[in-house]
């Protein structure tokens, strides 16, 4: 009964004069649109107005709170029961809000009120005549701080939109999320704090969730609209998609049941299987632990095997208690594990329908992997094993276990042959480092070039991919150290033998240049061809000094001679011989002035004589 009596008394006395201060202010923001100095006296003027609606109803309220003090000061408080005035705050506050469009008209007041109090607060607002303090309070006192909390919204979407827009705008080559992330946190949650009276943890951490889910909807609603020309700038735009990647991850804002994924795939799958390089980036990514974005796929848990027609099984495993209809959206034709997948590498491989095809290039991959490891180390190549028999099953991956175990097999016989051999290693400039060889029961392997030192990878040639590469003809010195590696394997492992393949393999070469010794790192063909240049090298030095014997001899007797004289001679008594002469006068000249440079002739006048 008392309630009701208030209800009129609200209605007739305090409803209608509260939402009277307001009538003059929406001709006001008409009269004013466009104008910089308009608005800014519209803002004073909601400011002014606000505080007046305000005052009234603080002043209309402080009734009830008399009224309701002789109930409840009376009366024993009931646990869980609510107050005499918690009653009245309600039935005060739900009729004065009783009118959506009196209510939508009040949140636009705020609206203008919370932006002009932000400029305030960030001293972008200088006016003596605006304060904030006076109407933050009234709302406190009244509890109605929920009621403002729309426009106050508002107001945060509005401000980080702008800087967002002003922050990254058009820039894709730089990362922003987190600088944007920072300044929300730094200049509107003070603002908030102050605006809501937070001191409480609880109510700080509710505004920090909520700027930072507004930045990150705000931050990705802009990236996603850029999508496209992200994508011309790719890869300079990788910072503007890691954003965007942030933002979907964390807001989640995916389709759940996949249906848009599937509607954008199959043009994509369509292009990725046109290409030539697809399966390898998958499994170069897939299996690359430093760099590698789907090396992580790997390591998820409770991932089953991936199979031939992976889709066709939709129900198979599905528990009847966690099935539910297809989205309406759904094309009727794709089954729902398609579009539902979350699983990434089961996406990829049934591009192509079949996981053969990267079995298969993971088994060429590692085999150019094997063999250039010169160390042996299989630790990681065994890991990854592990993991991809996981997904793709042990027996897709036997070949390849196979290949592993040859190389730690290598390594194992690789001492034992030194051992057997015995052989003081050579002075020579040169070592080999590796090789690598095919192990069958009557032929042989695959290795490089070795002076001092020959190491093989002993390869089981049925269970490796084919190994490429041109047979040819080691040199001489080399030939010997291989012949010697392969009569100590066949000591070890009689009666198997190797076949060595001359064009695999590394050879570490130390060659002196310019008088300084280095170190190089070359290919078996190229090791070949540079020991034949050293012999040729060799042999010129020595004829080199055989014609200047010659010609020392010849101007010991005649003191000094010409070009000409000096060629007629050696051509009459040097034609014969292990060495015969046989240069031209340009070559000739090019002797005789290295004789010069190195001051052992002098050349005076047209003639050369020895330098005195």
């Amino acid at each position: 009964m008392l309630v009701q009596r208030l209800g009129y008394w609200l209605r007739s006395d305090v409803v209608s004069p509260f939402w009277s201060f307001f009538d003059s202010i929406p001709a006001e923001i008409e009269h004013s649109r466009g104008a910089r100095r308009g608005r800014r006296r519209v803002a004073l003027l909601c400011a002014q107005q606000l505080t007046l609606a305000l005052q009234f109803a603080e002043d209309a309220f402080a009734h009830c709170v008399q009224i309701a003090s002789l109930f409840d000061d009376h009366v024993q408080i009931i646990k869980g029961r609510r107050t005499m005035l918690q009653e009245l705050r309600t039935s005060f506050r739900c009729l004065v809000f009783d009118d959506s469009r009196a209510v939508e008209r009040f949140e636009e007041l705020l609206l203008i009120f919370f932006s002009m109090s932000f400029q305030k607060f960030r001293g972008k607002e200088k006016s003596q005549a605006f304060d904030s303090r006076p109407i933050r309070q009234t709302l406190l006192q009244l509890e109605w701080l929920h009621v403002a909390e729309p426009a106050l919204l508002r107001v945060l979407h509005s401000q980080i939109k702008k800087v967002v827009k002003s922050t990254c705008g058009e820039v894709y080559d730089e990362l922003f999320l987190t600088e944007v992330e920072q300044w929300a946190c730094s200049e509107l949650l003070p603002w908030l704090e102050e605006i809501m009276q937070t001191k409480d943890e609880a109510s700080t951490r509710k505004w920090r969730d909520i700027l930072s889910r507004q930045v990150l909807q705000e931050f990705g609603s802009l990236r996603i609209k850029q999508l496209f020309e992200i994508i011309k700038e790719f890869p300079d735009s990788v910072p503007a998609l890691e954003d965007l990647r942030q933002c979907l991850e964390r807001t989640q804002q995916h389709d759940p049941k996949g249906v848009l994924l599937e509607a954008l795939s199959d043009p994509v799958k369509e292009y990725l299987r046109k290409r030539k390089d697809t399966v390898r980036c998958i499994v170069q990514s897939l299996t690359d632990e430093q760099n590698g974005d789907l090396f992580e796929e790997l390591r998820r848990d409770n991932m089953r095997i991936i199979q031939h027609d992976d889709d066709s099984d939709d129900d198979e495993d599905m528990s009847p208690d966690s099935w539910e209809p297809d989205p309406i959206e759904a094309d009727p034709t794709k089954t729902s594990r398609s579009r539902s997948s979350d699983d990434i590498l089961r996406i990829l491989v049934n591009i192509y329908g079949s996981r053969e095809l990267f079995v298969n290039e993971y088994r060429m991959m590692l085999a150019d992997k094997l063999l250039h490891n010169l160390e042996f180390d299989t630790d990681r190549d065994v890991q990854t094993l592990e993991l991809l028999k996981l997904r793709f099953g042990e027996d897709s991956l036997q070949q390849c276990e196979i290949m592993v175990r040859d190389i730690e097999d290598s390594k194992r016989l690789n001492v034992n042959v030194h051992s057997t051999m015995n052989k003081p290693e050579s002075k020579a400039a040169v070592a080999t480092e590796t090789s690598s060889g095919v192990e069958t029961e009557s032929q042989p392997a695959l290795p490089g070039i070795p002076f001092t030192r020959v190491d093989a990878t002993i390869v089981s040639q049925q269970f490796w991919p084919p190994l490429q590469g041109e047979d040819f003809t080691l040199h001489p010195k080399v030939s010997k150290d291989v012949d010697a590696f392969k009569d100590a394997y066949n000591v070890l492992r009689n009666p198997r033998s190797l076949e060595w393949n001359s064009s695999l393999g590394s050879v570490q070469l130390s060659i002196e240049l310019e008088g300084e010794e280095r170190e190089f790192n070359v290919s078996p063909l190229q090791a070949t061809m540079i020991l034949y240049f050293e012999e040729k090298d060799a042999q010129a030095e020595e004829d080199f000094k055989v014609l200047e014997n010659y010609i020392v001899g010849m101007l010991s007797n005649y003191g000094s001679l010409t070009i000409q004289r000096i060629h007629n001679l050696l051509s009459t008594f040097a034609r014969s011989g292990a060495q015969p002469y046989t240069k031209t006068i340009s070559g000739l000249s090019v002797v005789l002035g290295k004789l010069v440079s190195k001051g052992k002739l002098e050349l005076v006048g047209g003639q050369y004589q020895l330098a005195k």
